[in-house]
């Protein structure tokens, strides 16, 4: 019996194997902007707050806002960040090997060079996948065959993901990028969608399907993920109570907060704080 699970344990690695993982991490607080070209190898590159900008080869910049994701690849120039003086929760994984060019050849893993930008509006299973593999990876001994599991995992989910771009001479897009960044910049305000609707001269039902469309999420989940965003960069920067972060981003109630806070983050604010506050930006 032992030598037979022995055995099954020999064909389950052998399954898995063709994957090498090159490198991986994770930073709550990012601000540098890169300007590289990958030598050899594939990476999912994520960003699960803040505002991001792509640019692949000669392509012009592509900007999303939110939980979004790039495949990088070899043999292109890639130039991403995010915007002048923002943040970004950044996290990446980098691989390469004969099971990962099954993957370009099959589909699974797609190499866009004209919108590369991937919006992710299963963030919270998303980046709970990505940490996973990262402990995966991180375990010794590395949990190697659960590590290619998620690996393929999160590029199925790439694929399910509705891909989200600004229409080129669409003023409408325009109109709800311009909020977005307003969202982005000032979430603490008190924002009325019902005012700014109206000013779009929108019903409000109309402006929610947009909004909705161009940006990936209802404006009510839209505001709350920045001000989540906002908060956990604060957490990190500063030895303010978690109370005082809480309310100034419109959690009166500070087990609401905690509970809004771990659904985006998976760790709750103080354990958030424990974990990152040491990492640069």
């Amino acid at each position: 019996m032992y030598d037979l699970l022995n055995i099954l344990d020999d064909l389950i690695m052998e399954y898995f194997n063709g994957v090498n993982f090159v490198n991986w991490g994770e930073s709550p607080r990012y601000g540098s902007s890169l300007d590289t070209v990958f030598r050899g190898y594939y990476g999912i590159q994520y960003t699960h707050s803040g505002s991001f900008c792509c640019s692949v080869g000669d392509n012009p910049f592509q900007t999303v806002y939110g939980a979004s994701a790039f495949i990088s690849y070899p043999g292109k120039r890639f130039r991403y960040g995010a915007e002048p003086g923002g943040v970004r929760h950044h996290l990446f994984v980098c691989f390469n090997g004969e099971r990962v060019d099954n993957y370009i050849s099959r589909g699974l893993l797609r190499l866009e060079d004209r919108n590369p930008l991937i919006s992710i509006k299963k963030f919270d299973r998303f980046y709970s996948d990505m940490r996973e593999l990262h402990r995966c990876l991180n375990f010794q001994p590395r949990k190697y065959d659960y590590a290619v599991h998620l690996l393929e995992g999160l590029l199925l989910q790439l694929n399910s993901e509705q891909q989200q771009e600004y229409v080129a001479g669409n003023s409408q897009s325009g109109d709800f990028r311009k909020l977005a960044e307003e969202l982005n910049d000032k979430p603490e305000m008190d924002w009325d969608f019902y005012r700014e609707a109206e000013t779009m001269n929108l019903s409000y039902v109309h402006f929610r399907r947009l909004f909705h469309r161009y940006l990936g999420c209802p404006p009510g989940q839209f505001l709350q993920r920045c001000r989540l965003n906002h908060a956990a960069v604060r957490l990190c920067s500063s030895d303010e109570p978690i109370s005082a972060i809480a309310e100034l981003y419109g959690f009166c109630d500070c087990h609401y907060f905690s509970r809004m806070f771990k659904r985006q983050f998976i760790l709750p604010p103080a354990t958030y704080r424990n974990e990152f506050k040491d990492i640069s930006g």
